[in-house]
């Protein structure tokens, strides 16, 4: 069992947090981390296990830690990239584009897991998550594209590259602007960014997020893993 603080969670959360990675059934171990949290003010515990580990989510439990999510992690192969909807400008980031990609960030999301987590407040969430954007349109990612329709800012999508190969971080499109095929234009332009230079690449979202998991299958992507995500959270 490791524990990993999270200090950019923490900025947003109101106390520490840590990451809480484990592969066993530990109850003893799990017990000890929450009463070590209590005692150093920690605000959240995150632990993600694989969706078969009953064993271990079973022993999360009695450590009174919360499940949240499922998170489904989809891959495709780079052999064959979708085609590019007709009509739809995706590229890289302009400074002048960032405050509008932002925008849509901080009102896109809701089911990832802080938004899941009804202990934490709408308002850190959406912080938190329009923050995380930024930070990737400012240079955490490795690919920060976004769509335009009419020369505004339509969709984003953030993909980082760690040692296991491109991923698609964080994707979202505009509320008004749904249903025009740009989240398809979004994917296509990723997966043509990366030929070449990677022979795969992977998104995860939750089980829940039904737009998202159709539009990953629709474009070639098939499931790869499936995780449950548990939340041991301090009392406010």
């Amino acid at each position: 069992m490791h524990i990993d603080p999270q200090p950019f969670e923490a900025e947003f959360l109101g106390g520490e947090v840590w990451r809480l990675r484990a592969d066993a059934p530990e109850t003893r171990s799990f017990l000890d981390a929450v009463a070590q949290a209590r005692s150093r003010g920690v605000r959240l515990i995150s632990c993600r296990i694989p969706a078969a580990r009953s064993d271990i989510a079973e022993a999360l439990g009695v450590a009174e830690f919360r499940k949240i999510e499922t998170l489904l992690t989809f891959e495709r192969d780079l052999g064959d990239c979708p085609t590019m909807p007709p009509g739809i400008d995706v590229g890289p980031v302009v400074e002048s584009e960032i405050g509008q990609a932002v925008a849509i960030g901080r009102s896109s999301f809701t089911t990832d897991r802080f938004h899941a987590d009804r202990r934490i407040p709408r308002d850190a969430a959406d912080a938190l998550k329009a923050r995380w954007v930024e930070n990737g349109l400012r240079g955490r990612a490795d690919a920060p594209l976004v769509a335009r329709v009419g020369g505004r800012v339509v969709g984003f999508n953030l993909c980082v590259q760690p040692g296991a190969g491109p991923v698609i971080d964080l994707i979202a499109v505009a509320a008004q602007a749904r249903g025009l095929g740009i989240g398809k234009a979004l994917v296509a332009a990723a997966c043509h960014w990366y030929v070449g230079r990677a022979r795969t690449l992977r998104v995860g979202t939750q089980a829940d997020n039904l737009a998202s998991t159709s539009l990953y299958r629709s474009t070639g992507f098939v499931l790869v893993s499936e995780e449950t995500t548990f939340h041991w959270m301090a009392a406010a």
